[in-house]
């Protein structure tokens, strides 16, 4: 197993000079298990896929950049990840492409500004990770570990769903109401309003039903709740 080297350090977005530095001179050296070092960045922004990809490889992970899923389906043939910015259609071109090509890429989409409602689509699409650019070196890491995990997905839905249902089993079902409110894009204050309790209480929801289902963010949560099917249980 390869590792990659990875320095945790607060990123600035230079305007100018189109590159990513750090914030201050304080960095801590990680060491994150990674098995396969390369990725592919598809971006349609030139200036943002090549800040992508330079602070990539700035971090030890070599970066192929394409400006568009064509372009990655015309070249790259290799099982490997795939981040790709979160853009209308995209997603749906680049599983299309994949299933033509039988090449299977575990796909993490990234935004510069999270949206619930993205995030669901996406994950519905078959992405199997979400990020917010720029990048947090931990969650990065973490991504494309765990997307060699999913390298199999097509092949082991069934299984998938299993895990998935077990997992969603341990929570309350104000704990599956609240997630399937999250789900449909709704603010925790909407979902309370819908729930009729504070959003307080929704927040301290949101916190117990990530501990029960072993998750760090809200994106995995709710690929694990699509993986299960939940909006199709009855509550």
């Amino acid at each position: 197993m390869n590792q990659i080297t990875l320095a945790r350090q607060t990123l600035t977005f230079e305007e100018t000079t189109n590159s990513v530095r750090p914030a201050d001179q304080e960095s801590e050296i990680l060491t994150f298990p990674m098995r396969i070092p390369r990725v592919s960045v598809i971006d349609h922004d030139a200036r943002r896929r090549a800040v992508v990809s330079h602070f990539l490889s700035g971090n030890g992970v070599h970066a192929m950049p394409f400006d568009s899923v064509a372009e990655l389906l015309r070249y790259q043939r290799d099982d490997i990840p795939v981040l790709m910015i979160d853009a209308d259609m995209e997603m749906d071109a680049l599983v299309r492409g994949m299933r033509t090509s039988g090449h299977w890429m575990p796909v993490i989409a990234y935004a510069e500004e999270i949206r619930v409602s993205r995030v669901v689509r996406a994950i519905r699409r078959g992405a199997v990770g979400y990020l917010a650019w720029p990048f947090a070196l931990e969650e990065l890491a973490e991504a494309l570990d765990g997307a060699l995990d999913d390298h199999a997905r097509p092949a082991s839905i069934d299984r998938a769903q299993i895990v998935a249902a077990n997992r969603i089993a341990r929570l309350s079902l104000r704990e599956r109401q609240v997630l399937l409110g999250i789900m449909q894009g709704h603010t925790s204050r909407t979902i309370g309003e819908m729930l009729g309790i504070s959003h307080r209480t929704v927040e301290k929801h949101r916190e117990n039903l990530q501990i029960k289902l072993e998750v760090q963010s809200t994106s995995d949560a709710i690929r694990i709740a699509t993986d299960a099917r939940l909006e199709e249980l009855q509550l």
